[in-house]
């Protein structure tokens, strides 16, 4: 028959939970970064997007700086 001491059985839940943090930390920091590189592509997107018609309306407007105030 084997005893194990308080002591034995709280560090060896220590260490799984040092474990459990290191490897919660190591998910979330891939998520965020995955959920930057996301929203930093779909701001991309959306920018390229909108140069275009700001183009369109600078050419089609009379004047440019009146083509701003329009939109």
């Amino acid at each position: 028959m084997t005893c194990l001491t308080q002591d034995a059985v709280i560090s060896g839940l220590g260490a799984i939970l040092h474990a459990l943090t290191l490897a919660l930390a190591a998910i979330a920091a891939v998520s965020l970064s995955v959920a930057g590189i996301g929203i930093m592509n779909v701001m991309l997107v959306s920018v390229s997007e909108r140069t275009r018609e700001v183009g369109l309306l600078k050419a089609w407007a009379p004047g440019g700086a009146r083509s701003w105030r329009c939109s």
